[in-house]
């Protein structure tokens, strides 16, 4: 019941003063930047569930958010490189964010006792799923860091564009081997509502 993580951006545009050098006189990249918070979670927009029982619960987030109800994963982009000189190395700038929203029960107050049981339940399974996601990015965006390195200013947007796709497979295994986080007794799984309980 979550979303497949989120990946990599499109970068800006990329380009040298000197688009024409060849060879050792490419410029590349000599030193990353990587411009982003480990610890911070984008959770908005909110993911609303309205109902008073847990059935009505799963009425109203299967209509509004499919098999996905939650999204985890992060996002990276390169800032634009610009102004660079024949032979440079320079300083290729990342920026990551990351991501965790997961739905808020608006109605969980006229709940019965079980029924808010199981939801607390559900809702911290459903967040360490997504945090499964966000480590495959963390992970992914620091690998990236340090491989790009050395890179030609003519390739950094085939590397970006193959490190995406190794990022949304990663997102799409973990979903795959987690039956979208509702399989039972595996790492990032046990996220499934039990929408019987009254």
């Amino acid at each position: 019941m979550a979303s497949s993580g989120q990946g990599y951006g499109t970068p800006g545009p990329i380009g040298s003063d000197e688009p024409t050098a060849l060879g050792g006189d490419i410029p590349t990249v000599g030193d990353v930047d990587k411009k982003w918070d480990s610890t911070a979670r984008t959770t908005t927009p909110e993911i609303i569930a309205t109902g008073a029982t847990l059935a009505d619960v799963k009425r109203s987030l299967d209509a509004s958010q499919g098999k996905h109800w939650g999204e985890g994963g992060g996002k990276l982009t390169m800032d634009r490189v610009m102004g660079v000189k024949r032979g440079e190395k320079f300083t290729l700038t990342l920026r990551g964010h990351f991501i965790n929203r997961i739905p808020v029960w608006r109605d969980r107050e006229q709940a019965s006792d079980a029924a808010k049981k199981e939801w607390d339940r559900f809702i911290a399974r459903l967040s360490q799923h997504e945090e499964c996601h966000v480590a495959i990015a963390l992970d992914h965006f620091e690998q990236f860091a340090s491989q790009v390195v050395g890179t030609r200013i003519t390739e950094l947007q085939t590397v970006f564009d193959a490190a995406q796709k190794e990022l949304e497979a990663a997102q799409k295994k973990l979903d795959t081997d987690t039956d979208n986080g509702t399989l039972r007794g595996v790492k990032c799984g046990d996220a499934e509502l039990d929408a019987s309980i009254k």
